[in-house]
């Protein structure tokens, strides 16, 4: 696969938005409305890092109606020139069918390298990088298996919704362990992770989410230096974080 060409891009991942009326997801909208028109249609990418929702399967219409106002809205910033770039989170799955065959935004399942700038960078969800994880590794393995995929979007929404509930509620208990871990052991399971994937193929830059701890720094892997971004998660803070010419400016959009 070629690398995606960008001149710059916004990216944002884990807010887990619950209900279109609640602060985050009103904050959300609001910087969606602030973008500026492009004059340069394509250049500017806008990633959506997976977890968007704190559950969102298939194309279900219960899922499609409750969010329409922010669809709407991703959609605007789609015609002010953007490229809308939504990668399948654990919270969020099968978006083919609907955010990308029926509003045409590019969608991902797995890590994709982008040029931006001059710059190799790798994006991803990041719930693969603890490689220990089975219990994990089979769920997901088993989710996008064709028969259970088909049941699951073929079952109501309301009940996919509520088993969902039950499943996010488990995914949390497992990124709350991830929180609790020291920032040295942390780093140490990231630097370990960037070596392995960069052996795949070099990058300059990873972008990641999942972990719900934001984290900026670097790992020196075969005399290069590689910078990893880890978006947190907006029960935190609101990060959106823009890369351009090789710099990364975090903006927190919280009030206050």
């Amino acid at each position: 696969m070629g690398v995606l060409v960008l001149r710059e891009a916004y990216f944002v991942s884990d807010l887990h938005l619950k209900s279109p009326d609640e602060e985050k997801c009103l904050v959300f909208l609001r910087f969606l409305r602030d973008l500026p028109d492009l004059e340069q249609h394509g250049a500017v990418g806008l990633f959506l890092v997976g977890d968007l929702f704190d559950l969102w399967v298939g194309a279900h219409s219960y899922f499609i109606l409750q969010w329409q106002p922010l669809i709407e809205e991703l959609r605007n910033v789609q015609s002010k020139g953007y490229r809308v770039i939504y990668f399948e989170g654990n919270h969020d799955l099968y978006l083919e069918r609907y955010w990308r065959d029926q509003l045409n935004f590019e969608v991902h399942c797995e890590p994709t390298y982008f040029q931006i700038s001059d710059q190799t960078v790798r994006v991803e969800h990041g719930d693969l990088m603890d490689p220990t994880d089975h219990g994990y590794r089979f769920l997901k393995w088993l989710l996008h298996q064709g028969v259970v995929r088909w049941v699951i979007e073929h079952l109501p929404g309301s009940i996919v919704a509520m088993f969902g509930r039950r499943a996010s509620r488990l995914s949390r208990g497992y990124t709350t362990q991830m929180r609790s871990l020291s920032d040295q052991e942390f780093r140490r399971n990231l630097d370990s992770y960037i070596r392995c994937v960069y052996q795949q193929r070099a990058f300059d830059w990873i972008v990641t989410g999942h972990c719900h701890i934001e984290d900026d720094s670097s790992t020196d892997v075969r005399e290069r230096v590689v910078r990893s971004l880890n978006l947190g998660w907006w029960n935190d803070s609101y990060n959106v974080v823009h890369l351009r010419s090789c710099k990364a400016n975090w903006i927190n959009l919280k009030p206050g």
